[in-house]
């Protein structure tokens, strides 16, 4: 696609109260913070990592704050999040190229999305039983999900493509078959919050500009190329 592409973002207002801590986390005992920060989390981390060639809309529905405990040591993250103001999920999409509905799980109803007439994606970020939201998955592009849940989509009747990741490479899962697959050294020692969300973003770019197997290609080294110019 030659000029500039707009994605339409959907999704709660994250306020993300991000603790950085060197060791491993200890419950019931007090914990150092190397490091404390402030930002905009979920829909715009996509923005945040998006791509200069790409305008980005966001459309919040609601507001949550999360409470963010990083492990850099072990590369890994814990939540608590609040719901601090929900809303009522009317999306309406104005003229675009792509729409993306990110962590589709924290809506307290599903969306209707049968007026879009551009592909939408989707994203979870939880473990829910994925079978509930089968009807919008097969009205899906294709679905973003983390590896570790690959087991929630044995019962889910889709001929979606589904993009699995995490820090160890992606694969993509069709009818219940993994159609390709990249795996990578994964980078040790890092803040990987909001690392799905730039997952997404690099995605959805190639998809504008490529075909889906060069995204699928392309996708996991870039993100690793891009946490790795950002430690």
């Amino acid at each position: 696609m030659s000029g500039q592409s707009t994605v339409f973002l959907f999704g709660q207002k994250y306020t993300d109260y991000i603790y950085d801590i060197g060791s491993e986390l200890k419950l019931g005992t007090r914990n150092h913070a190397q490091a404390f920060r402030t930002q905009l989390g979920g829909i715009y981390n996509i923005k945040r990592f998006g791509i200069a060639k790409t305008n980005y809309v966001c459309k919040t529905f609601g507001e949550t704050d999360a409470v963010i405990i990083q492990e850099i040591s072990r590369s890994r993250r814990t939540s608590i999040t609040r719901y601090t103001n929900e809303e009522d999920l009317t999306l309406e999409v104005t003229p675009c190229h792509w729409a993306h509905i990110a962590y589709i799980d924290d809506t307290a109803a599903l969306p209707n999305i049968d007026s879009f007439n551009v592909p939408v994606t989707y994203d979870f970020c939880t473990a829910n039983d994925r079978t509930l939201y089968e009807d919008l998955i097969n009205k899906s592009e294709f679905i973003f999900d983390s590896r570790e849940n690959k087991h929630l989509y044995s019962k889910v009747d889709t001929d979606k493509r589904i993009v699995l990741h995490d820090p160890y490479g992606s694969e993509v899962l069709c009818k219940g078959k993994v159609s390709h697959k990249q795996e990578i050294t994964p980078i040790k020692k890092i803040a990987v919050n909001g690392a799905g969300d730039l997952f997404a973003a690099i995605f959805i770019h190639l998809c504008l500009e490529k075909d889906f197997e060069t995204a699928a290609d392309y996708t996991t080294h870039l993100t690793k190329d891009f946490m790795l110019r950002n430690l």
